[in-house]
């Protein structure tokens, strides 16, 4: 923190640094997104997947995320795309 010279106790800015990995890397926080409870709702699901299933068009990225993992984000991805669905169609 850095006060200024002129003004006692005032200060002039504060910096904060996040060190978590969560942070730097997309793929990481897409899942921490997805495991949250309450912190996703369906409204929010179709974005999350297609920017999770863009992500994962990246070989290196896919290399990362397990058979069961895959698995699991694929029926996810498919109630989303129902719900979004459903979304559209229903007055």
């Amino acid at each position: 923190m850095q006060t200024s010279e002129n003004k006692p106790g005032k200060v002039d800015k504060v910096t904060v640094q996040n060190k978590s990995p969560i942070n730097k890397d997309l793929l990481l926080r897409l899942l921490f997104i997805l495991a949250q409870d309450g912190m996703i709702s369906y409204i929010k699901l179709p974005i999350v997947m297609d920017t999770l299933e863009r992500h994962l068009k990246d070989p290196r990225q896919s290399a990362r995320v397990s058979g069961h993992l895959q698995s699991y984000l694929s029926d996810l991805g498919l109630i989303a795309q129902i719900r979004n669905q459903l979304n559209l169609f229903q007055p």
